[in-house]
């Protein structure tokens, strides 16, 4: 648990600051990350737009 709160920074860390530091609380704090984050439809809408919005090569 510990580990996982020194890679967040941010909302993130917000999402799970609240949670106790313990090893038993890694698998709530990891599902409360998935459900804050995990939003499928917006995260194949982000990278399809930023694959569409790539600057053409130029030879």
């Amino acid at each position: 648990m510990h580990y996982l709160t020194s890679c967040v920074k941010g909302r993130a860390l917000d999402c799970i600051e609240n949670i106790p530091v313990t090893a038993d609380n890694f698998g709530t704090a990891w599902q409360a990350l998935l459900a804050r984050y995990e939003n499928k439809r917006r995260l194949i809408t982000k990278y399809l737009s930023a694959l569409l919005n790539l600057n053409t090569i130029s030879r």
